[in-house]
C-alpha cells in the first residue's frame, strides 16, 4: 500500500498531529486552570473579609472578627482573678504568670 508519500512526509504529517493534540490539549488545561484560579481567587475575596455591623471595621481573620464582636456585646468568654479577657490567647497568657 503505497500513497506515494516518503517516510519523512508520513512522519511530518503524524508530527503535526501530534503538536495540534498537545497545543489544544495544553489549551483546554489552561482555560480550566485560569478558571479554577478565578473561581478560588473570588472565593477568597468573599470569605475572607468580615465586616462588623455594629462599627463597620473590616477582619481578615474569622478569629479576630469574633473577638470583636464579643468586644462589642460585653461578653468576656474567659474569666479569671476578677478579669475579663475577649481573646483566649491573652487568657492563657495571663493564666501561665499568674499560675506559676
Amino acid at each position: 500500500m503505497t500513497t506515494g508519500e516518503s517516510d519523512d512526509e508520513i512522519c511530518e504529517k503524524v508530527l503535526m498531529k501530534l503538536v495540534k493534540f498537545v497545543v489544544k490539549e495544553n489549551y483546554i488545561r489552561k482555560r480550566l486552570y485560569d478558571k479554577h484560579v478565578i473561581k478560588a481567587f473570588l472565593f477568597q475575596i468573599e470569605s475572607a473579609v468580615k465586616v462588623c455591623p455594629e462599627c463597620g471595621k473590616t477582619f481578615k481573620s474569622k478569629s479576630g472578627f469574633s473577638v470583636h464582636l464579643r468586644q462589642h456585646r460585653q461578653d468576656p468568654s474567659y474569666r479569671c482573678c476578677e478579669k475579663e479577657f475577649y481573646c483566649s490567647a491573652r487568657f492563657k497568657r495571663h493564666r501561665y504568670f499568674t499560675v506559676f
